[in-house]
């Protein structure tokens, strides 16, 4: 299981989630609006 390192909540006018910075180097952004899934960018 890869580490998160960092994470930080942000806040959009549609939508609000949270970001995970990974230990490889990854971001996961994870969103509290149902209507988004969650999207993971290299």
């Amino acid at each position: 299981m890869t580490k998160i390192v960092d994470s930080c909540s942000f806040q959009t006018k549609s939508s609000e989630g949270r970001v995970f910075e990974l230990e490889d180097g990854r971001i996961l952004i994870g969103f509290l609006d149902p209507m988004h899934t969650p999207k993971i960018k290299t």
